[in-house]
């Protein structure tokens, strides 16, 4: 057997990637949460009019739960790049500031 998982479930292994683990995270899913939780609509979360104040805590609080999605080998499952083309954006280091602006208004107690 050339490294498949039987019958589909845990992880498979690949010949040229090692292990890899079925995606039961679906990132569209994740939008929809915290566009509701905000009471927007989900196009506002994914486009690059940064234009809005009231959108940019939620599109943080996207990118940060985004970059919290782990693999059970402990490695991000989305990259910075994807999540930024995800969202409609041009870079990826939006995502890094993004997420580590969300982080720091969960460290000072502000969420």
């Amino acid at each position: 057997m050339s490294g498949v998982a039987i019958g589909g479930e845990g992880p498979a292994l690949s010949l040229w990637k090692g292990w890899i683990y079925p995606t039961r995270v679906d990132p569209l899913e994740i939008a929809r949460e915290v566009a509701e939780k905000h009471g927007l609509p989900l196009s506002d979360l994914r486009t690059y009019r940064t234009n809005r104040w009231k959108i940019s805590h939620p599109r943080q609080e996207l990118m940060w739960r985004l970059r919290r999605e782990l693999r059970p080998n402990g490695a991000h499952r989305f990259s910075c790049p994807w999540i930024a083309r995800f969202m409609g954006l041009k870079d990826h280091t939006t995502i890094l500031f993004g997420a580590a602006a969300h982080q720091d208004r969960i460290d000072k107690g502000l969420l």
